[in-house]
């Protein structure tokens, strides 16, 4: 029973990235029920689970929530972008969290330089428009599978 929560924990989380990147894609915009059914299912497995814990699920939670609202004041990314990050903080708690947004910080720099370079040459005016939530699905893919950035780089 516990190994078909666990799959049931990976699936969701996936599913919700999926969801909120298409949406993020295709509209622009991830929809409050997208991040809402993530937060509350990352709570609900966080205390189904024995091999996780509430604690770190809301604080990641509360983490992520803090930083995302600061970057979104700063007009780093959009809100929805903010609010996904809790869903992550959520599943993956507030370490892992932390790990997934200095990566999605990396990937989004790095995806979204040949926009900036694209709209340079074109003498485009504006804001140049990347969905961040696909540098977050790829953060949590990196973060998952390779661990903690700050390991591989010795700062700890």
């Amino acid at each position: 029973m516990m190994d078909v929560l666990r799959y049931a924990n990976w699936v969701c989380f996936t599913l919700i990235l999926i969801i909120a990147m298409w949406q993020d894609v295709k509209m622009r915009r991830i929809k409050n029920e997208v991040n809402v059914a993530g937060v509350v299912l990352g709570i609900l497995f966080a205390l189904i689970l024995p091999e996780r814990e509430v604690l770190p699920a809301i604080a990641g939670l509360f983490a992520l929530l803090a930083v995302g609202i600061l970057c979104w004041r700063l007009k780093f990314f959009r809100a929805g972008d903010a609010k996904l990050l809790c869903v992550v903080g959520a599943f993956l708690e507030w370490k892992m969290g932390l790990n997934v947004l200095l990566l999605a910080i990396i990937l989004g720099a790095l995806f979204g330089e040949p926009l900036v370079i694209r709209r340079i040459v074109k003498k485009e005016e504006g804001l140049t428009q990347f969905p961040f939530s696909i540098a977050i699905g790829a953060a949590c893919v990196i973060g998952i599978r390779f661990g903690y950035i700050w390991e591989w780089l010795k700062f700890m």
